[in-house]
């Protein structure tokens, strides 16, 4: 009995995997870009002959709203949709399947267009945009023969050698296959040329910079200058003082109304001025009759007097200002002035009587005016023509002192001489003494 038993189960389980039926509803779909006819085709399986396949696209539980084993379906906007496949087989089996279906975007392509100007580079940018999802590729035809693989990625350069009419074209990918192109038209107008002057780069000093650019019946709308920093500077013909000698990067980015722009760099030195020092014999102020000597010391080019004479050394006897520009090795130029003041020089008033009794008044012999002459000696004798006071440089300071004392009271006799510039001029004449 047991092994009858046995017997029979093991045949069941024979019979039963001989006769179990593939039977499973699946579909796959292709298309899947938005505006795209997006094909559902099912991938069922079924060892009997299936009857019926029946689309459930609105996801609503109800079959029916497209049948057949491949059908077409627009969906209304990218996005994630659940559809649904029912199939039925000749002995009306069922079974079905719900699977997610992805509608990608249909990116949106357009480009930006810089520099549209004969025999410079025109930019074409990419500025397209997707709702999800990333551009990943990109094609040009930027020489319209209608075949986009001129170039490919976001950015897009072409040197047009004429003006005229252009046309250019992009095409995008997205990452998920969708695709969309655009063709723009412009014009391509005369190049400008930028280029410019510099005058004085000297250290301690204000330089200016010049626009030279050649333009073609064109006007710069925006001058962008950078001089030696990353500060802009919209002028036409900036300055910039110069604290330091040095190298510098100059550049200037020039725009026309055409939305030409051209850009030039230039490397310029910053020189030192030049090292130098003026000796003035004397003081600048002085009497007449005498004069100053302003001489030029150190390693310069040439020295310009504002009397126009163009010597290192310079004799000045007449009051006024006075300018001196010098130019050093390097070019570079320093201008320095100085204010020459002649006094007049007036004959001397001789003081005929000294009180030396320290009231304050004729305490000292004074002699007025003698300050402007390069010398002044004075001697004073006595009725019998002892000497009693000499000096060779007077400054009006003799309070009749002599021999640790005061000389008597009396007529003295004096005799001064004022010289100037090997000019001497004597004076004689009488000195009362009253205590």
């Amino acid at each position: 009995m047991h092994i009858k038993k046995a017997f029979f189960i093991i045949t069941l389980l024979i019979i039963n995997s001989i006769f179990v039926r593939a039977f499973n509803a699946d579909f796959k779909y292709y298309n899947t870009c938005f505006g795209d006819k997006t094909i559902l085709v099912s991938t069922s399986t079924s060892t009997n002959v299936i009857i019926s396949y029946q689309w459930d696209i609105n996801n609503n539980g109800v079959f029916g709203d497209l049948m057949g084993d491949s059908v077409v379906f627009s969906f209304p906007e990218a996005g994630i949709y659940k559809v649904g496949i029912r199939i039925v087989n000749d002995i009306n089996d069922t079974d079905f399947i719900y699977k997610d279906v992805l509608i990608n975007p249909i990116p949106k392509a357009d480009f930006s267009i810089v520099n549209p100007c004969k025999d410079n580079y025109t930019y074409f940018t990419d500025i397209s945009t997707i709702a999800s999802g990333t551009v990943a590729s990109f094609y040009w035809d930027v020489n319209s023969d209608n075949i986009i693989n001129d170039s490919s990625g976001s950015v897009c350069k072409y040197l047009f050698q004429d003006t005229g009419m252009k046309s250019v074209s992009l095409k995008i990918i997205s990452l998920m296959g969708c695709a969309d192109s655009i063709k723009k038209t412009f014009y391509i107008n005369n190049s400008a040329n930028a280029d410019f002057t510099s005058i004085r780069l000297c250290k301690d000093d204000t330089a200016k910079f010049h626009d030279n650019s050649i333009l073609n019946n064109d006007f710069i709308l925006k001058y962008s200058w950078f001089i030696g920093d990353s500060v802009e500077i919209n002028e036409r013909d900036p300055k910039r003082y110069f604290t330091l000698e040095g190298m510098y990067d100059i550049s200037l980015i020039i725009q026309t109304n055409n939305a030409c722009i051209d850009t030039i760099s230039k490397q310029l030195e910053v020189k030192p001025l030049p090292d130098f020092d003026v000796l003035l014999s004397g003081s600048t102020t002085f009497f007449e009759g005498k004069s100053v000597t302003l001489t030029v010391t150190g390693v310069v080019d040439s020295t310009i007097w504002s009397t126009g004479e163009l010597t290192k050394s310079i004799t000045i006897s007449q009051s006024g200002e006075y300018s001196l520009e010098v130019v050093g090795t390097g070019t570079c130029k320093h201008v320095s002035s100085y204010t020459i003041t002649v006094l007049p020089l007036y004959e001397p008033v001789i003081h005929n009587i000294i009180t030396p009794n320290g009231d304050g008044i004729n305490d000292i012999w004074h002699i007025e005016n003698i300050e402007g002459y390069d010398k002044v000696d004075v001697s004073v004798f006595n009725r019998w023509g002892d000497l009693v006071y000499s000096s060779n440089s007077y400054k009006s300071d003799w309070n009749a002192s002599y021999s640790g004392g005061i000389v008597p009271d009396g007529s003295y006799f004096y005799v001064l001489k004022c010289t100037i510039n090997e000019d001497t001029k004597t004076y004689k004449g009488t000195l009362s003494v009253i205590k």
